[in-house]
């Protein structure tokens, strides 16, 4: 009965953390913490070790399902249950919402990772996937690379950095301001590339040099 405690124990709190998505590796958030923290509380406090033999039964126990899990993971069928598999967050510079939903990515977590890792324009970005443990791979295109019109001498225009202004339809006033911009005037511009509700714009950048406006609906198309 003790080894079919562990085993079962084991195997649910496995199956809770799957559910925790992928953003759950990638950057804990407070809520995720407290999450783990009870899970494993909860978890371990029905399992009573009182004998050395006992303790020795639940070590094998559970080095015997790790060892299990990893080998079965090396099989397609069941390394889609255990461990996961990737997932294209950006393909061709457009954002695939229902992926970040499928994963529970959100936008400000994707934004963040892009911005700490030095891509600012999403545009560039040919595939950016959300890997199963959590770590973002971010591809950029090929006419993207930095180093391309450096080595060949030729002056790079500045555009300057695109500035969010709109994510998940709700305005940034803050960000406007810094682009001496208003409501206003953004309303004109979003209408000017047909978007007349702001709940149609998943996110929304201006490049704070030229003043462009870049909008993606999270349906795979941009304008």
């Amino acid at each position: 009965m003790f080894i079919v405690e562990i085993i079962l124990l084991f195997l649910l709190t496995l199956f809770i953390i799957r559910m925790f998505g992928h953003s759950a590796f990638s950057q804990i958030t407070p809520h995720d913490l407290v999450a783990v923290f009870f899970l494993v509380i909860i978890a371990t406090s029905p399992i009573e070790i009182n004998t050395l033999s006992q303790a020795i039964l639940g070590i094998i126990a559970v080095g015997g399902l790790h060892y299990s899990l990893a080998r079965l993971s090396l099989l397609r069928r069941f390394h889609h249950l255990v461990v996961g598999e990737p997932v294209i967050l950006i393909k061709h510079g457009k954002i695939i919402k229902s992926n970040l939903k499928k994963t529970r990515y959100s936008l400000i977590e994707l934004l963040s990772s892009l911005r700490s890792k030095g891509y600012l324009d999403i545009k560039n970005i040919q595939y950016a996937i959300l890997e199963p443990f959590g770590e973002l791979s971010v591809v950029l295109r090929e006419d993207a690379h930095p180093i391309t019109r450096k080595d060949l001498n030729l002056d790079v225009e500045k555009t300057g950095v695109p500035i969010t202004v709109v994510v998940e339809g709700i305005i940034q006033y803050e960000n406007l301001k810094l682009l001496h911009r208003d409501e206003r005037w953004l309303r004109s511009q979003l209408k000017e590339k047909g978007y007349k509700k702001l709940e149609d714009v998943f996110i929304a950048t201006v490049w704070d040099k030229n003043h462009q406006l870049m909008v993606d609906d999270g349906s795979g198309n941009n304008t």
